[in-house]
């Protein structure tokens, strides 16, 4: 399963509404015979820490351009179920 962007708004965050709704997408994979999770995400060190907090490793670094033309750095992450 691929993913791209998982955003919560500000006035819910830090309230675990991200790490239910990758729990939710986990174990809609395993019930659907999904085997890995893959997805890229800003490499923000709060972004990531979330991530591996729930087992899903940084795979990759590179580069993306934003919307607005930025270069943004950004981590593929998976994590095999």
């Amino acid at each position: 399963m691929y993913f791209f962007r998982v955003s919560v708004t500000p006035s819910a965050r830090g309230m675990g509404v991200a790490k239910a709704m990758l729990c939710w997408l986990e174990s809609y994979a395993q019930t659907n015979g999904i085997l890995k999770m893959k997805f890229v995400c800003a490499s923000l060190s709060k972004n990531a820490k979330l991530y591996e907090s729930i087992g899903h490793l940084i795979t990759e670094e590179e580069m993306m351009t934003n919307p607005n033309g930025f270069l943004v750095k950004t981590v593929v992450m998976e994590k095999f179920l």
